[in-house]
């Protein structure tokens, strides 16, 4: 009962903050994802298609709500503190243990659960996946036979690689691990291959339209990676300050030497060898983060053992749960730096937009330079008396598509970067600044392009970048 009313006092925080601003507000990358959704595809440059397909449902089920829009997120995240709580069960831990395991997995995701957002739903399928191996390995122990566990984690595997390309890296280290320190029988379980099989055939969808479009996965991956790497301390840190740290490293310790922990040892080696993997290819500090509670739950449980005679160690585990709590709760404040507010930006462009002469309206496209900026005026314009449909060269936005061939201007939005600019401007033959930059507004300068020189087939490669 505790762990089912922290799962939903959990839901309850993030619903209670989804519509906590005023107004409607949206992530920097969820008016892109409606957008995507808006957009229907087996495949997207950036992502596989499961966010944008629920953004897209959830937006049309409750239009323009931003509580509706991150209904998956709570109700995943609310969902996951039950099955860190089952992991810890399954490794033996008793109310202490779940508790602690729940609570750490709720202060680690509730920053992710205030949004829709891919990895907010990647976690919970690791998490899932987690749950139906420990599960499956103690009954094995116990002589008991339960494949549908294994082709339940195809399952969850089907629905990750909906998500993010990235299980494929925990399978590979997981089996890496299981073939190093057992059990060796999971890997030769029929149950095991269908599910696996199960999950290649969910994925051939997306990978086909990867490799119809060149794979822009990969070059985005690249450019992402570029943009931050995580190093060990960074994607241990992604646990949480300072209890989720703390409980991680004690946990994975645990994993790796206890002899109750025996039969679980491999996913302690699992983590050590993803942590690598990521670091050395140059991944997010969260791309681990899936993997962490089962370290918490272990930890919980070793916890337990040692600390359930002695009532002093219980309260120094608590208030060192309470400072990350404290710590968790300053970022779901109101304003929060992850979430942005554009409706300003889209009233300066829409200004721009209505001073335009109707005829001028009528044979103009409107272009963005960020995908995010193309995201919000799509989301936001319409409402203000712009075009439904926005085009960027930026990323995803890129291959949704060109302006129609009958468009001959542009209302071009600019952002941080003037050679973008200039790079369109000279397909056409005439440029007019509408509305001048300002300084931090989160928009550059609005301009109008004219007399178009080229057929959009040939300018929209050329403009193209990430």
């Amino acid at each position: 009962m505790p762990v089912l009313a922290l799962s939903a006092l959990v839901g309850l925080v993030l619903l209670v903050r989804s519509g906590a601003s005023t107004g409607i507000v949206y992530s920097i990358d969820e008016s892109y994802f409606v957008a995507a959704g808006r957009r229907l595809s087996w495949g997207y440059a950036d992502q596989p298609p499961l966010t944008p397909l629920l953004a897209h449902l959830m937006d049309s089920a409750f239009p323009g709500s931003s509580v509706g829009l991150r209904l998956p997120a709570t109700l995943l995240t609310a969902a996951g503190v039950a099955i860190a709580a089952l992991i810890a069960r399954e490794l033996g831990g008793g109310r202490r243990a779940q508790m602690i395991a729940a609570a750490r997995y709720a202060l680690a995701m509730l920053p992710w659960g205030q949004i829709l957002y891919p990895a907010t739903l990647d976690v919970f399928f690791w998490t899932l996946l987690s749950w139906l191996l420990v599960r499956w390995v103690r009954l094995h122990g116990q002589g008991q036979r339960n494949d549908g566990l294994l082709l339940a984690a195809g399952v969850a595997t089907a629905l990750s690689l909906q998500t993010k390309y990235l299980i494929p890296a925990l399978w590979a280290v997981l089996a890496l691990s299981i073939l190093a320190v057992g059990p060796r029988q999971m890997l030769l379980r029929p149950a095991l291959w269908v599910g696996g099989a199960l999950a290649a055939l969910s994925a051939a969808p997306g990978l086909l339209w990867q490799s119809r479009h060149g794979w822009p996965q990969i070059e985005v991956s690249e450019v992402i990676s570029a943009q931050g790497k995580t190093d060990i301390l960074g994607a241990l840190s992604a646990a949480g300050l300072p209890a989720g740290v703390l409980l991680l490293g004690y946990g994975l310790w645990q994993l790796v030497r206890s002899p109750q922990l025996r039969a679980y040892r491999f996913f302690g080696w699992t983590v050590i060898g993803l942590l690598v993997v990521f670091v050395i290819a140059g991944g997010r500090d969260y791309y681990a983060l899936g993997i962490y509670p089962v370290c918490f739950a272990a930890g919980a449980v070793e916890l337990e053992r040692r600390c359930s005679a002695r009532w002093r160690g219980w309260l120094i585990i608590w208030p060192v749960i309470a400072v990350s709590a404290v710590a968790v709760a300053l970022d779901l404040l109101p304003g929060s730096p992850a979430e942005s507010d554009s409706r300003q930006q889209a009233d300066r462009v829409a200004m721009a937009y209505r001073s335009l002469p109707l005829d001028t309206r009528e044979e103009v496209a409107v272009l963005t330079e960020t995908y995010t900026q193309a995201g919000y005026l799509e989301r936001f314009g319409p409402q203000r008396g712009m075009p439904t449909t926005v085009y960027s060269p930026n990323r995803g936005f890129w291959y949704f598509g060109a302006p129609p061939e009958p468009l001959q201007a542009v209302l071009y939005v600019s952002g941080n970067e003037p050679a973008r600019l200039e790079n369109l401007r000279r397909h056409f033959s005439q440029a007019k600044q509408l509305v001048a930059g300002e300084e931090n507004s989160g928009v550059g300068s609005v301009w109008l392009l004219e007399r178009r020189r080229a057929p959009w087939a040939e300018i929209w490669p050329e403009v193209y970048y990430l």
